[in-house]
């Protein structure tokens, strides 16, 4: 009997169906398999070694195996796109570092403090308005720009604006807006109203303290506003005599008594008005003594000749119906004079309508009797009083009118017979 060795290969055909099996290791076989083959001479040690398993009824694919072979098209898609998406956002970013401003140079607003009072404490309790309102205005008085920062935003006019500010190229009436740098609400009421302007009158200069020294109090942010605008009205600074804001008709007839005084405070107003680049001035001196009005008419005068070489505009702010005032004479010292319409009811006085219409009538008519109309401008009132407390009334914004009136739950009613609304 021949028995293979180790080794060798043998060749055998197993009985399950369609499977082949090589193999060099005889125990795979039964004993007499392998000893039919033997005896048969269908095995032989020199065979040639191979070794492989075929399964021809089963076929195994792997798991992940695709063979048309689109998940891996889209999964090429996605990443191109996300390959392509993060290179835009690192090359932006990088641009960002390198031309955008740092945060230092951003121009940022200085910080505020705090106060405990809010708008809606200040509306309920009435006599706290005129206080907030002096506590605000000298705090925004002491912020100034720099000289430099000025020039900047603020470019020398043209002598076509100066023609402007002075003629009405289109036969049309001058607008003007009389701005406050203590009111948020005249601030908003200029960003709008500014494109429209042929004056922007802003309250930056004052006689004011015991020696009523020339004082300034330039806005940043109506100095920016300016500066954006493609045509800019012509600027003229209003000049008032107040000291923590109350007028100061007596030192302001000692101040102007003084010649020499009168020169320093118009060599003052002249440096001012160069390094601001405006085109005038508008001068609102209020409860001036009645023996004093010839040294402000000296005033007008001597700022008048000041103001020759430079094409400066000289306005004046007069009462609508003052005895003491002489309209005619301010109106010749002066380019212009600006009639103040309103204040038929004031502080001291009985409850009533600012402005009725009959009485507007009446002072208008009265006014033009001697006053030319190419130089003579009316002022309108956009205020309020409360004199629903003790004597003197409160004066009020018109923005503060509307919320006390809220607050009070006391609807605004309009008065047909004077034409003025009230609550």
């Amino acid at each position: 009997m021949f028995w293979p060795r180790k080794g060798d290969v043998l060749w055998y055909r197993s009985t399950l169906p369609k499977f082949d099996v090589l193999t060099t290791d005889p125990r795979v076989m039964p004993p007499e398999v392998w000893r039919n083959r033997c005896s048969s001479g269908g095995v032989s040690s020199r065979t040639v070694p191979v070794f492989s398993i075929q399964a021809e009824h089963v076929t195994r694919n792997p798991i992940f195996f695709d063979p048309t072979r689109r998940r891996s098209v889209i999964l090429g898609y996605v990443g191109w796109t996300v390959s392509v998406v993060s290179t835009i956002m690192l090359a932006l970013f990088v641009a960002s570092l390198l031309f955008l401003p740092s945060a230092s140079m951003l121009p940022l607003e200085p910080p505020h403090k705090r106060i405990g009072l809010t708008a809606n404490d200040i509306a309920q309790r009435r006599e706290l308005l005129p206080a907030a309102r002096r506590l605000a205005d000298a705090a925004r008085s002491k912020v100034r720009l720099p000289k430099w920062a000025i020039k900047q935003t603020m470019p020398k006019a043209s002598a076509k604006q100066l023609l402007a500010a002075r003629g009405r190229i289109d036969s049309r009436p001058l607008t003007i807006g009389f701005y406050v740098t203590w009111d948020d609400s005249s601030f908003a009421s200029l960003q709008t109203a500014l494109p429209k302007l042929d004056w922007m009158v802003p309250s930056w200069l004052e006689f004011t303290g015991p020696n009523l020294d020339l004082k300034t109090g330039v806005d940043q942010r109506s100095v920016e506003l300016l500066g954006r605008q493609k045509q800019r009205p012509a600027i003229l600074p209003m000049l008032q005599n107040a000291t923590d804001g109350n007028w100061d008709g007596p030192g302001l007839a000692h101040l102007l008594a003084d010649p020499v005084k009168r020169r320093a405070r118009i060599d003052s107003i002249v440096t001012f008005l160069q390094d601001h680049a405006a085109q005038g001035i508008v001068i609102d001196f209020e409860e001036v003594p009645k023996d004093a009005h010839r040294n402000v008419l000296a005033f007008l005068r001597e700022m008048r000749v000041a103001f020759a070489s430079h094409g400066w505009i000289i306005a004046i702010c007069a009462p609508f119906d003052d005895p003491d005032w002489a309209y005619r004479s301010y109106a010749a010292a002066a380019d212009y004079q600006i009639l103040m319409a309103y204040d038929e009811h004031f502080e001291e006085g009985e409850p009533g309508a600012i402005a009725s219409q009959p009485w507007y009538v009446d002072k208008l008519s009265r006014r033009m009797k001697e006053l030319d109309p190419a130089k003579t401008i009316i002022a309108i009132g956009n205020y309020g009083y409360d004199w629903s407390g003790k004597p003197p009334a409160v004066d009020m914004t018109f923005q503060e009118t509307v919320l006390t009136s809220k607050e009070s739950e006391a609807p605004i009613t309009f008065d047909p017979q004077t034409l003025n609304p009230h609550f």
